[in-house]
């Protein structure tokens, strides 16, 4: 396991059990050699051509070609505020994201950020799945995963950050992400401004 230290917390490029791929993703893998933290103290994620074999658990062989830039701290954490500021890459089909998990399962998970710019190579949105359906927004989401009481796997939906909230471009600016995870409520940020809550009955 490849570990490094960043604002007093251990972080590694390895997900729960020592994964380095997704099974859903097998394109690419996850590594920690294409970060690299800057004079600042900010860290530079990147993403880069590299084939490489990697034997899951289950003893699936996969071929990779792609290595990623993924970071997940050792420590546990419950409650409170998190936040990152982040400037997304610049280019098609790439996905940037900052996300909290459970330590030991999957789900929960609050995505706080995850985009992607598909094939298009811009996070800019002019029409959104969702009503009113004609909304300049970014392909910046906000999302819960979670399981029901009877263990059923559900999710509140994928939700664009509105450009009226947010209106600077997240590949020309640093865009601070957040959330406040209370007992009965998630509240998302960018910027310092609300961009969605989200209670026990959503």
């Amino acid at each position: 396991m490849k570990t490094f230290d960043w604002c007093g917390y251990t972080w590694t490029n390895e997900m729960e059990g020592g994964r380095i791929i997704h099974p859903s993703f097998p394109w690419y893998w996850y590594s920690s050699d294409v970060i690299t933290k800057d004079e600042d103290g900010s860290l530079s994620l990147t993403i880069r051509e590299n084939p490489k074999e990697v034997k899951y658990y289950d003893g699936t062989i996969y071929h990779p070609s792609i290595e990623v830039a993924t970071m997940r701290t050792l420590e546990d954490f419950s409650y409170g505020k998190f936040s990152c500021e982040m400037i997304m890459p610049e280019g098609t089909n790439l996905s940037a994201s900052f996300w909290l998990t459970g330590s030991g399962n999957w789900p929960p998970e609050i995505d706080i950020e995850e985009g992607w710019t598909e094939e298009k190579k811009s996070w800019f949105r002019l029409f959104d799945k969702q009503p009113p359906f004609i909304c300049p927004s970014w392909r910046t989401t906000t999302n819960v995963v979670y399981r029901t009481d009877d263990l059923v796997q559900t999710h509140i939906g994928s939700k664009n950050i509105c450009w009226f909230t947010q209106p600077k471009n997240p590949s020309e600016n640093f865009i601070e992400y957040s959330c406040e995870w209370l007992p009965d409520k998630i509240t998302f940020y960018a910027n310092g401004k609300v961009v969605r809550r989200v209670g026990k009955d959503d």
